[in-house]
């Protein structure tokens, strides 16, 4: 079974005009800070926070705590 896992780094507002002319290399600033927990969302539901890593040269996601399933059903509890 294969389940989709998105791991969300923060929201950023940009307008039309800003996202049209965004190129290769630009930089977005996000609303949070690399070093804070993020939500990861498995079938589009929070059950995780994690915090960013490196493993063996690749970028990883390491896993801080578990939420319920149940507790969770909108996928927009607040990971901070």
């Amino acid at each position: 079974m294969s389940l989709p896992v998105i791991v969300e780094f923060g929201t950023a507002k940009i307008s039309m005009d800003e996202l049209i002319k965004l190129q290769k290399g630009d930089i977005i600033k996000l609303d949070t800070r690399i070093n804070h927990e993020h939500p990861v969302k498995v079938d589009n539901k929070i059950l995780f926070a994690g915090r960013v890593g490196i493993v063996n040269n690749h970028k990883a996601i390491k896993i801080t705590k578990k939420f319920k399933a149940d507790n969770n059903k909108t996928g927009d509890q607040n990971v901070s």
